[in-house]
């Protein structure tokens, strides 16, 4: 069936982009219009360049002095599909597209575009609030981290108040954790990250504190066991 159809969608999870992924986007695009589409890179502090030339924005100072926040692919609707593909990693969802044409042309390249971010999708994203949550600033997300913190938190004031079993100090340790919690999984697990240029400096040092975090947590374990059967030992 013809006609022309227009294909929407807010991209959810977390997606790890590199210069390879801009390319293909760019090229698919052009492959179905004919013609390169608008470009368009912001950086922090509001600054922008575009251009059609991929390789000239990839190449400019900026990249590599400034933190990527956005990039937008455009190009109007004239004989072939109008496109719009947003990917930002200022916020808490990686962007969206919107796409207009005739509805082979439409669908055809949506699902090049949805394999195109399917490839750069982070090996955390299944586990991670944005690939279930709302572009809304991550509402349900934000919600479910609350709430459980809330019941833990509950837990320990309970065992407290109820049996003893948890100081004040624990208690106030458990709010602490809680406060820090929300926002430094939102820095380590973005919904958004471009590594390259700039951005792989920030990705290279969120990968060496989880790195860090997960060798910290297996020691402690190990350590925690060790004790336990050191104080066995003692005992008998």
């Amino acid at each position: 069936m013809g006609g022309k159809l227009t294909v929407s969608r807010d991209i959810l999870g977390c997606y790890v982009v590199t210069a390879e992924t801009v390319r293909e986007l760019y090229n698919h695009i052009a492959e179905f219009r004919d013609e390169p589409p608008e470009v368009t890179f912001e950086f922090s502090g509001g600054r922008k360049v575009s251009g059609k030339s991929l390789d000239d924005l990839l190449a400019d100072s900026l990249v590599k002095s400034r933190n990527l926040v956005r990039i937008q692919f455009s190009a109007p609707f004239i004989n072939r599909p109008a496109v719009d593909l947003i990917l930002k990693a200022d916020g808490t969802d990686a962007g969206s597209y919107r796409i207009h044409g005739e509805r082979d042309e439409a669908i055809g390249l949506a699902d090049t575009i949805n394999n195109d971010l399917l490839a750069a999708k982070a090996l955390y994203s299944r586990v991670s609030v944005h690939e279930y949550s709302p572009p809304s600033y991550s509402a349900s997300g934000l919600f479910f981290l609350v709430a459980i913190g809330l019941l833990i938190l509950g837990g320990l004031w309970a065992g407290d108040r109820v049996v003893g079993l948890v100081s004040t100090r624990a208690l106030y340790a458990g709010v602490a954790v809680l406060l820090l919690a929300i926002p430094t999984y939102f820095f380590l697990f973005p919904a958004m990250t471009f590594n390259f240029g700039h951005g792989a400096k920030g990705f290279g040092a969120r990968k060496w504190i989880v790195g860090t975090i997960f060798v910290a947590v297996v020691i402690a374990f190990i350590v925690a066991i060790g004790a336990n059967f050191a104080t066995d030992a003692l005992k008998n």
